[in-house]
């Protein structure tokens, strides 16, 4: 189901005025796709792909609606939400569409926060549900004219409903265990646009049920009474029924609000508290970054302190060996630059990581060639020391190491980064 664009866009550009990081809130919050968690205050449901909605009996899905039943004589359908509400105060606003080819039409739907979903022959629910139940009566049984009506409808579980308990009158704010609550008479049958239903209950525990008729209308309350003491963690769905006589049932654009977490002002959530939440988010990712590049500039240390190293005891062969020539010295350089150029680009953590180690490695390998001829041309003049050879092949198996040690660290970052 898409948001109900042409409803809330004035309350969206009022938000966007105010606090232009609400948009980016909206979005994470739909990227999470639950039904009703307690982490955000608005809830939209904008596709019956997402996870998280169950269809039961006739009810199928269209691009910008649930048919809870077709306009076909003895149908049920059914869709409820599977995560349980999280929050003790809400309100949920949806559109509805009922219509048919005929002239009188049956039997109606609902809304329902109940403590389990379920399927049944009460208005496409189960008959002995445990909850609370608004109900859209389309068939006008005792015949006095009332219909379509809207009422209030309680159970606890055990209470079968029959055709007397619809009494269909007003009950004040008498709340009883188990029956009718009070109602009103709402003619949307056969209407060419959708009616828009507002269901809330609020932090006095009161039950307040009002209705947009058409766009462009005035809200309407059609009656509020309380206190009620509804379970907390209850499931919302809607279902609806046909008899001998049928309707096309349409739900439209379900939003769900956790009025607990609106601010006094006005409808939206506390600018402050939004950027409350975003600072929190961004302290923690800064933390998590941190933590990492820390560990990777105690590796970056530790590596140029080997590298460093071995450069000195490549000096220390240059001074014991005069007989391998003065390209010794160059070839030394060489390799300190490289080395210490390979650390700072880690360090400036960029896309030539890869590159650096890979041109320390061939200027390691081009040092053992190089020092492997001068060993060779000096041992064939008899000047060098005869076990100077190894020595050198032994550092650069050092060398070799260090740049391995170097390509660790760098996919451990190149790892890191990707958070």
């Amino acid at each position: 189901l898409t948001v109900r664009a042409s409803k809330a866009e004035g309350m969206a550009r009022a938000v966007v005025s105010a606090a232009p990081a609400v948009v980016a809130v909206i979005v994470v919050a739909a990227a999470l796709a639950v039904c009703v968690s307690a982490e955000s205050p608005v809830h939209s449901i904008h596709a019956f792909s997402l996870p998280g909605w169950k269809l039961y009996g006739d009810a199928s899905i269209y691009e910008h609606y649930v048919r809870l039943t077709p306009d076909r004589q003895k149908k049920q359908g059914a869709f409820w939400c599977t995560m349980p509400v999280e929050f003790s105060f809400w309100e949920v606003q949806f559109e509805a569409k009922v219509g048919g080819v005929g002239r009188l039409g049956a039997d109606g739907f609902a809304f329902w926060y109940a403590k389990e979903p379920g399927f049944g022959p009460l208005f496409g629910n189960q008959m002995y549900f445990d909850g609370l139940g608004i109900i859209l009566d389309t068939y006008d049984n005792d015949r006095k004219g009332i219909h379509p009506y809207a009422f209030g409808l309680l159970n606890n579980g055990n209470h079968k409903f029959e055709e007397k308990d619809h009494d269909h009158r007003e009950h004040g704010n008498d709340v009883p265990e188990v029956g009718e609550l009070n109602g009103c008479t709402i003619k949307m049958r056969n209407l060419p646009r959708t009616t828009l239903f507002k269901v809330s209950y609020n932090n006095q525990h009161m039950l307040k049920l009002s209705y947009v008729l058409q766009p462009g209308a005035e809200e309407t309350k059609c009656f509020e009474v309380g206190p009620l003491n509804l379970e907390k963690r209850g499931y919302f769905g809607f279902s609806a029924a046909t008899g001998d006589l049928a309707d096309n049932h349409d739900i439209y654009n379900v939003s769900v609000v956790n009025t607990a977490m609106l601010s006094g002002r006005g409808r939206w959530a506390s600018t402050d508290l939004i950027r409350a939440d975003i600072e929190r988010v961004g302290n923690h990712i800064s933390s998590e970054v941190s933590t990492e590049l820390t560990e990777l500039r105690d590796v970056v240390g530790a590596t140029e302190m080997k590298i460093n190293n071995l450069v000195d005891v490549l000096r220390g062969v240059q001074d014991m060996s005069k007989g391998i020539g003065a390209g010794t010295g160059d070839v030394l350089k060489a390799v300190q630059f490289s080395s210490k150029t390979a650390v700072q680009q880690l360090t400036a953590r960029n896309l030539q990581q890869q590159a650096s180690v890979t041109e320390l490695a061939s200027l390691s390998k081009q040092l053992e060639e190089k020092l492997t001829a001068k060993l060779g041309a000096s041992a064939s003049g008899g000047s060098a020391p005869s076990g100077l050879f190894w020595f050198l092949l032994a550092a650069a198996v050092v060398q070799g190491c260090a740049a391995g040690y170097l390509w660790v660290a760098i996919r451990k970052e190149r790892s890191s980064s990707f958070l």
